[in-house]
């Protein structure tokens, strides 16, 4: 018995559905996909901590130069 995504449908006297259910390639689809976009967001913070830190380099030279010179 399929539901209409062609998912197995929920059968709560089938003991073993719920497990049928977590890996089914849909729920593997949206594992891998929640993946991805954390490893994007990972991957977006690094960056943006790197720039500021190299913008906090910057300012903190410029400063220097300017009040010595």
């Amino acid at each position: 018995m399929f539901n209409a995504n062609n998912a197995p449908a929920f059968n709560a006297n089938d003991e073993a559905c719920f497990i049928r259910l977590l890996d089914s390639r849909e729920q593997q689809r949206r594992r891998a996909a929640r993946r991805q976009q954390d490893a994007d967001r990972t991957r977006l913070i690094s960056a943006l901590k790197t720039v500021g830190i190299a913008a906090l380099d910057l300012a903190l030279v410029l400063f220097i130069i300017c009040t010595v010179f």
